[in-house]
């Protein structure tokens, strides 16, 4: 009977043995499965990183034009006050010089006129005097 429970019990401990064998080659190959998607995770985060450090690169870049062309703009905006202002000055400076013009032209006709009427009565001889 001894012997039988020593066969029995060998037996249990082979079948243990077995079945530990078999879970620990289990857990083996799901540390290898997750070693794996660790592994590709590390690799697409450190992908990730990548195109994050060149977006903010990116942006950095444009960030700066975008400043640039503010300054250019605001820049540009003064000019073109400066040159609104100076227009308008020009445009009132020609108005007032037409005006005169105008004058001076209506003074001139009126001195023709004058004239053409002395003319025509003979006061004025037609030979400067000398």
């Amino acid at each position: 009977m001894e012997e039988k429970m020593r066969v029995r019990l060998l037996i249990a401990a082979a079948v243990a043995n077995v079945i530990l064998l078999l879970l620990w080659a289990s857990s083996c190959s799901k540390v290898s499965q997750y070693q794996k998607a660790r592994t590709k995770e590390m690799d697409v985060r450190l992908d990730r990183e990548k195109q994050l450090a060149e977006l903010e690169k990116a942006q950095s870049a444009l960030d700066q034009n975008l400043k640039k062309a503010g300054e250019e703009i605001a820049g540009l905006r003064a000019s073109l006050d400066t040159l609104q202002k100076s227009l308008t000055q020009e445009q009132l400076m020609n108005a007032s010089l037409k005006s005169e013009l105008d004058k001076i032209n209506k003074a001139k006709e009126a001195l023709e006129a004058q004239l053409k009427e002395l003319l025509g009565k003979g006061k004025v001889s037609d030979k400067p005097k000398k």
